[in-house]
């Protein structure tokens, strides 16, 4: 399913009435877009985002994106996304961005066991 020239209208004319007033209401339009769509139309709209240097939609879209089932981690996309908040002087959330791309690259490691002994311990008495 791809957006096309309606929905693309519609996602943003939603995004943009959401956007004032009330803080979670875009959330809630994000939230509501991404569970509904297709991998394609949700990449599409993200995309339609960061070329229209919307930042302030961008992040939450990529956050919502991100949880997502069917996401695996991009690094293009990331890159547009740190560039769409660095050019909307969101430098903070820029920089979260990356550290948080960074722990995801970095190798998992297992959980540290410790050997412990079956030996009953020696009572001091």
């Amino acid at each position: 399913m791809h957006l096309g020239k309606h929905g693309h209208h519609r996602l943003l004319t939603s995004l943009s009435s959401a956007s004032g007033g009330d803080p979670s209401a875009a959330d809630r339009v994000i939230r509501q877009f991404v569970a509904s769509s297709s991998r394609t139309a949700s990449l599409e709209a993200l995309s339609l985002l960061l070329s229209r240097r919307l930042s302030s939609f961008a992040l939450p879209m990529y956050t919502r994106i991100s949880k997502t089932a069917w996401f695996r981690w991009n690094p293009k996309l990331a890159s547009d996304v740190v560039a769409n908040l660095e050019a909307g002087g969101r430098s903070t959330e820029a920089d979260v961005l990356i550290s948080n791309s960074v722990l995801d690259l970095a190798p998992k490691r297992s959980p540290c066991f410790t050997a412990t002994s079956s030996a009953p311990t020696p009572s001091m008495g």
